[in-house]
């Protein structure tokens, strides 16, 4: 679980529980089983801080510089919040480091396998749960979220019957978006060459946006770095 400190972009002052100012404690968002959270551990990072802030009207690019000053950078948004943190951190997700086999979370190169599953906040969104395995015995199953159908073979339970029409259902209802480390190979193997592209174009169209830090009035639509 990661915990994320909420604070006011304007003053960067932390924000609190409302309560009598001397039991006051600290108003934190927690996140399971994100893909930050995942990131984190396989490179063995421990973050100095993780703050949330939501954005709102007479925020301006200003207030960001002024984050930066005081140690929050940000690392991405959802469009109504934006997530920071320390800028060690926030270098090595956008950047890595060779000399320490860290691979950045928004890597370098259209076709990496990790701009297909990471793009905009989805990073920092809470999982159902969270599962390792290795490769070998490992079963995968795609399901079209728009046909809503597995293919042509049908599903079966653990005790090898097929599984009902009703309780399919259910399980595409249940079905979002999902986040995963996994080789290039590996997720080369699950789709055509056409699909991969289609893929990563649209998780990067995600990233070329107008900043929250932009006045409203600039339709203009570009890509920040905010890491110098």
């Amino acid at each position: 679980m990661l915990q994320f400190q909420e604070f006011d972009l304007k003053t960067g002052k932390n924000l609190t529980n409302f309560a009598p100012e001397d039991k006051r404690t600290p108003r934190v968002k927690s996140v399971e089983n994100c893909y930050l959270e995942k990131w984190l551990q396989t490179h063995r990072i421990e973050s100095q801080s993780l703050y949330v802030a939501n954005f709102y009207k007479g925020v301006n690019d200003s207030d960001r510089i002024r984050l930066e000053a005081q140690g929050k950078y940000l690392i991405c948004t959802s469009g109504k919040s934006g997530y920071f943190t320390d800028k060690s951190t926030a270098e090595l997700i956008a950047k890595g480091d060779k000399s320490r086999d860290i691979q950045p979370i928004y890597a370098d190169g259209k076709r990496s396998a990790h701009n297909a599953v990471a793009y905009g906040s989805l990073v920092v969104s809470d999982g159902k749960a969270a599962a390792q395995t290795k490769s070998g015995n490992t079963r995968i199953l795609i399901i079209d979220d728009e046909q809503r159908s597995s293919g042509s073979t049908p599903l079966l339970d653990l005790n090898g019957r097929k599984i009902p029409a009703k309780e399919l259902a259910h399980l595409y209802d249940k079905m979002g978006d999902g986040t995963m480390l996994a080789s290039t190979k590996l997720l080369r193997g699950l789709l055509l060459d056409k699909e991969v592209l289609l893929a990563i174009d649209r998780g990067l169209q995600q990233t070329i946006v107008r900043t929250p830090f932009e006045k409203k009035n600039d339709r203009s639509i570009q890509k920040k770095q905010f890491i110098a």
